[in-house]
């Protein structure tokens, strides 16, 4: 195997291209959730799903956040797994977690 020599900048991109595929902020992005008060140690250590865990959500300790799921709010969740569920863009809320209620 040859080895290649890659600058930070390309480390950043091939990480911000691969967060990018699954659905997580980038590392700037992370980072950037400092500047609204959030606390980030380890940006290269914490994956953000885009757009779900919104207005000051804390995920701490040895969490499982399943696809879809919602954290809403100025909630702090500890040691916690959350199932998947349907995407925050569905318009009837009942439809969005893993029970979806159907009418």
């Amino acid at each position: 195997m040859k080895h290649v020599t890659r600058t930070d900048g390309d480390v950043v991109a091939m990480t911000d291209k691969a967060r990018a595929r699954c659905g997580y902020l980038g590392l700037a992005e992370t980072c950037d959730l400092a500047l609204s008060g959030n606390v980030v140690l380890d940006p290269w250590s914490v994956l953000i799903s885009r757009g779900r865990y919104l207005s000051g959500a804390q995920v701490v300790g040895r969490s499982t956040l399943g696809g879809g799921s919602q954290i809403l709010g100025p909630i702090a969740v500890q040691d916690c797994t959350l199932a998947a569920g349907g995407s925050y863009r569905e318009a009837n809320p009942d439809d969005r977690g893993p029970w979806s209620v159907h009418h």
